[in-house]
């Protein structure tokens, strides 16, 4: 290729994606065969809704999906993927939208691997982004498109895990390659909606990006068919239950989630930072619109970023796992193609113009404007996050009881108090954080040995705390991190080792 350069390479781009396409659905078939049959609390959630459904049941009534676990035999111990609360107890219920769990009934009916569903489509990212330059006849693009497909492993390792993120990043993908047909475009925006709530977060400049190159009409017809499309494949569910349906829509921004994952957030779950919770929602929703003002400002310049933007606002949310940010990456090759495209256009000799003075447009000032009420509002918000923090956990002392002989133990002594300005009692749970590798993104959970004991505000206490699960016992020969957590109250201590 670097020997040909920019000379016809029709063929070779031909036979190297047909390599690549069949050695990636080959890994992603590896994967497959080595992963356990429900290999997160997502997987069992989706296939066990699919059952439901084919029953005649409606999956997002309160509590059903919490059958999932004993119906499957999925183990709860401390080696299993669940999803626990910082007030007690796990995620139980349906919180995705229908396709999720609707494109699991094959594997319902025919008592398949529910990741068995999911491995075809891994293929469709890879061919739309080779053809998208290839049908072009940007023969070199259309190679060097496939590389990030055989560099980023954790594409084929999604595989494994059944997950429906690569469906609702496909559908984006086709939505963004049909957009000349804004029907079919807004069809698929309306599908890939249905899988997750993520798509939301580039809705608007999409929306943007289409009423500015191909005109308003257009881009209320998108809009018109992305609706169709959601109620289509939704509209049974939010009939029979409305509340219930939007109510469990919105859980996963607001529900009580376990901080997991990477991101800016760890300063605060990991206890590093006194850092309050909200404060992380607030500057999501503060990052999405002033992300969205400065796509609108900068629009000529940055118009093909659109799928860039959510990679940055998911960097402040409070849980943010890799394939968060990966499939943004996937979904970006598209527009960043069409940039490619557009600079070899534009580099093109052209006669030169004369430049004029830009001023200021009224759209402009207006933007402008309303982005400094943005930011006024956003500091206002967080001065409201730190004065309503229902306060902390103080822990003075950590003793550890009958630690073995290798240095592990399952009972510990914890000193704490609670320091509050707005609750005079709180319960109170515990997470261990190993110093090192990290083998369980829950980490280690703990629970006062007397479960109904409440810490009241300002009066020191002595608990008695042992794990959740035998595999949660802790080795007193490292350091760790001891968090005490309720809700929004947290506080840390951190334990050195013995040795």
């Amino acid at each position: 290729l670097i020997k040909k350069g920019k000379q016809n390479l029709k063929f070779e781009s031909l036979v190297f994606f047909i390599l690549v396409e069949s050695s990636i659905m080959f890994l992603s078939y590896l994967f497959y065969t080595g992963s356990p049959s429900f290999p997160t609390d997502e997987s069992v959630f989706n296939l066990y809704s699919a059952h439901l459904f084919l029953g005649g049941q409606n999956p997002y009534t309160p509590n059903l999906v919490s059958n999932s676990f004993g119906y499957y035999g999925f183990p709860l111990n401390g080696d299993s993927p669940i999803t626990p609360l910082t007030t007690g107890g796990i995620v139980n219920s349906m919180t995705y939208p229908a396709l999720s769990f609707l494109v699991f009934i094959p594997a319902s009916l025919l008592h398949l691997k529910s990741s068995l569903v999911m491995l075809p489509i891994f293929s469709i990212p890879i061919a739309l982004a080779w053809y998208r330059a290839w049908g072009r006849g940007e023969y070199v693009n259309s190679t060097m498109v496939l590389l990030p497909f055989l560099i980023l492993v954790l594409y084929t390792y999604q595989a494994g895990t059944a997950q429906t993120d690569i469906l609702w990043a496909t559908l984006l993908m086709l939505s963004y390659y049909f957009l000349p047909k804004h029907r079919v475009s807004g069809a698929f925006f309306g599908l890939s909606l249905s899988v997750k709530q993520f798509p939301l977060l580039a809705a608007p400049f999409l929306l943007y990006f289409i009423v500015k190159e191909y005109g308003l009409k257009k881009g209320i017809s998108w809009s018109i068919f992305a609706v169709l499309a959601f109620l289509t494949v939704n509209g049974y569910f939010l009939f029979l239950d409305p509340g219930n349906f939007i109510n469990s829509m919105l859980r996963n921004e607001f529900a009580p989630l376990i901080g997991v994952g990477y991101g800016l957030s760890q300063l605060s779950f990991l206890g590093v930072l006194p850092i309050p919770r909200v404060l992380f929602s607030i500057a999501f929703f503060t990052v999405f619109a002033i992300s969205f003002i400065l796509y609108i400002l900068k629009y000529q310049n940055i118009k093909y970023g659109m799928f860039i933007f959510p990679i940055i606002i998911f960097l402040f949310n409070y849980r943010l796992f890799s394939q968060y940010l990966f499939n943004w990456l996937v979904i970006s090759l598209l527009p960043f193609l069409d940039l490619l495209s557009k600079r070899d256009v534009d580099n093109a000799p052209r006669p030169t113009k004369l430049s004029r003075k830009r001023t200021p447009t009224r759209s402009h000032v207006l933007v402008t404007t309303i982005m400094a009420i943005l930011v006024v509002s956003s500091v206002m918000g967080f001065h409201y996050g730190i004065q309503e923090n229902p306060g902390e956990f103080k822990i003075t002392s950590v003793k550890v009881l009958d630690a073995n002989a290798t240095g592990f133990s399952s009972s510990m002594v914890i000193n704490l108090s609670l320091n509050s300005g707005l609750v005079d009692s709180s319960q109170v749970f515990f997470r261990i954080v190993s110093v090192g590798e990290v083998t369980n993104s829950n980490m280690y959970l703990w629970h006062p040995l007397d479960k109904n004991v409440t810490i009241i505000n300002n009066q020191a206490q002595s608990l008695i705390v042992v794990p959740d699960y035998s595999e949660y016992s802790v080795n007193t020969n490292q350091s760790f991190m001891v968090i005490a957590y309720y809700g929004s109250i947290q506080g840390s201590y951190f334990y050195r080792g013995q040795q």
